[in-house]
């Protein structure tokens, strides 16, 4: 107690196998009080932590670049190995760290030993500090622990302007741009609601700049319905956003001012009746003006539950209790909230039986019937074989076109919910 150091917490560790799981050095020997257990030393211990079966996770390291290295170009080499010594690799891929978040490398790699030389300037990197990792996944599904072979390094390259944009939007304006960082055919919109995109044409968009007075939302389809996104701000490449590149068919540019418009719910449908069991994706569509939603649901006979403001038009829960719903959203931006949406209802009516839980660990191949529950569109099927060793597999398709699978342009959800799984005590 009269030490600056202040008293340390006696703890144990099942690794060490001295003085009843307490390591010591030597050097603590003079600080043992006349109650501690004191009585050997020693400076290294064998780790006992270990994985069993196809849990081992895959490892790796990056080799190029090093910690603290500088980099003098716009292009980085990056060297990297991964191994899993069960079922293989299946893949890996470098992930990056600059302006606070990290980001995925497109590339996909398959071998033990890979390179790739990654062009910083064409992803906006600024100057200085950059850290890099690998994210290695095997054959079993497992993925590796935290940040793989994490290296720091430093830019210092100064990368060369694009060239200016064709379209300089004045404060009560917008322009799109059919390539990124604003380049490429453009078009110039004033406030109002368009369908004719000029110069850029439907589903070719990839950037966007955005005056100070006015705010756009962009469609996926051409009657200002779909896929909806509202932009506050410019934005060089759309590929990263709920919109897409190469996706933008009517556009509506409005005052800052102006309150967002009410979404308009879609699924689940109006009086659906969905199974017991069912993991719902409530989806609605950004009618304009909306940079965050809200959704409320209402279970008969019990209080309404509200979702905390989201920037995406969807939420997703677990599984629901048996009863009758109904859900409403709104929505919001920098001047006010919308009105609440028209309520759309939704039953999940008891469970017709109830399930034996099963023993974990659990696998299943999908051969035998287990009890898993599945929605409509869900189907088990021979046609195409994922499962290993085995000839069943469950596929989502609504039964259109084989070509479209569940892409058919209109909203649709399903689930598949495993049977319930209990820890041994």
């Amino acid at each position: 107690p009269a030490s600056y150091w202040g008293t340390s917490v006696d703890i144990t560790f099942e690794d060490v196998d001295i003085n009843g799981g307490r390591p010591r050095i030597l050097a603590d020997k003079p600080y043992c009080r006349a109650d501690d257990i004191c009585e050997q030393f020693r400076s290294e211990y064998t780790s006992r932590n270990y994985y069993l079966g196809d849990q081992v996770p895959p490892y790796g390291d990056i080799l190029t670049p090093q910690i603290g290295d500088t980099i003098y170009s716009s292009v980085v080499h990056l060297e990297g190995w991964a191994k899993d010594d069960l079922s293989g690799i299946f893949g890996a891929k470098f992930i990056v760290n600059y302006n606070g978040a990290w980001r995925d490398l497109e590339q996909i790699f398959t071998s033990e030993y890979f390179t790739y030389d990654w062009n910083m300037c064409d992803s906006d990197v600024p100057d200085g500090p950059i850290s890099v990792a690998l994210r290695i996944y095997d054959k079993a599904g497992n993925q590796s622990f935290g940040l793989t072979g994490l290296k720091h390094f430093f830019k210092r390259y100064e990368c060369p302007s694009p060239p200016s944009p064709a379209c300089n939007p004045l404060p009560d304006q917008i322009a799109i741009f059919a390539d990124e960082d604003y380049q490429g055919a453009c078009t110039l919109f004033n406030s109002g609601s368009f369908t004719d995109l000029g110069a850029v044409g439907k589903q070719n968009a990839s950037s966007i700049l955005v005056g100070s007075n006015v705010v756009a939302t962009l469609f996926f389809n051409s009657n200002y319905r779909s896929r909806g996104e509202t932009f506050t701000t410019s934005d060089s490449n759309l590929a990263d956003n709920w919109i897409g590149t190469d996706s933008t068919s009517s556009l509506v540019v409005s005052s800052r001012s102006a309150l967002p418009a009410t979404p308009y719910p879609v699924s689940p449908l109006n009086a659906a009746i969905l199974p017991s069991g069912s993991s719902i994706t409530f989806h609605w569509e950004n009618l304009g003006r909306g940079s965050e939603f809200r959704l409320e649901l209402t279970r008969s006979g019990s209080s309404a539950i509200l979702s905390p403001w989201l920037n995406v038009p969807y939420w997703q829960v677990e599984s629901l209790p048996s009863g009758s719903y109904s859900w409403r959203v709104q929505s919001r931006n920098a001047s006010g909230t919308s009105g609440w949406s028209t309520n759309f209802s939704f039953t999940i009516p008891p469970a017709s039986n109830s399930t034996t839980p099963l023993s974990a660990p659990f696998n299943d191949d999908f051969e035998t019937e287990r009890g898993w529950s599945a929605s409509n569109y869900f189907d088990k099927t021979l046609e195409l074989n994922h499962t290993s060793n085995g000839r069943i597999s469950w596929k989502y398709d609504t039964n259109s076109k084989p070509e479209d699978g569940y892409d058919t342009g209109q909203p649709n959800f399903g689930f598949l919910t495993s049977p319930p799984i209990q820890l041994p005590p």
